[in-house]
């Protein structure tokens, strides 16, 4: 049991410097190769769908925590498999929000006049979207009591990301 905590805080404490340092990076990437007014206009996006994830409604917590207070071994599969079929069905529900949330805001005066083409904001959004169904689906790691799987999925998320999008822009994809 002290193994496996002091695993999960090695992680924990790896993904929020990973986090950090990532955050950071982009920021960089996106002052770096957009002008004031594109970055306007992902920083506004980025935090719309920032929101997405509280689309779960707190269901996430609660069942990592019946889970976890459970002694019952097919109770807990029980409740993992409702949770997973929960999710999924979020999941569906957050591609949906999130298109619709960015496809209102594509149309939005200031957006375009920069020029930016919806098929841009679709993608954002459906990507943005899968992202946050996943991070909703790692939380059962936390009920399961794999919260090193969680943090190692998060540490390595935030630095794929980050690398695609380096990599995104150094071929000149801007947005």
């Amino acid at each position: 049991m002290l193994t496996a905590f002091f695993k999960a805080a090695t992680w924990r404490v790896v993904s929020i410097a990973s986090l950090l340092l990532t955050s950071l990076y982009s920021l960089w990437l996106f002052t770096s190769y957009l002008s004031p007014e594109r970055y306007g206009v992902i920083a506004i996006a980025l935090t719309v769908t920032a929101y997405i994830p509280y689309l779960d409604g707190g269901f996430r917590t609660v069942i990592s925590r019946h889970i976890l207070a459970t002694k019952d071994p097919a109770e807990r599969d029980t409740l993992i498999t409702f949770g997973q079929k929960l999710y999924t069905w979020l999941g569906v529900g957050v591609v949906l929000a999130n298109v619709l949330v960015l496809t209102l805001y594509a149309f939005a005066p200031g957006i375009r006049t920069e020029g930016i083409p919806l098929s841009f904001f679709l993608f954002f959004a459906i990507s943005n979207a899968l992202f946050v169904f996943a991070y909703i689906q790692w939380g059962i790691f936390v009920g399961a009591q794999e919260q090193s799987k969680f943090f190692i999925l998060q540490t390595l998320s935030a630095w794929l990301s980050v690398n695609a999008l380096a990599w995104a822009f150094a071929r000149g994809w801007e947005l």
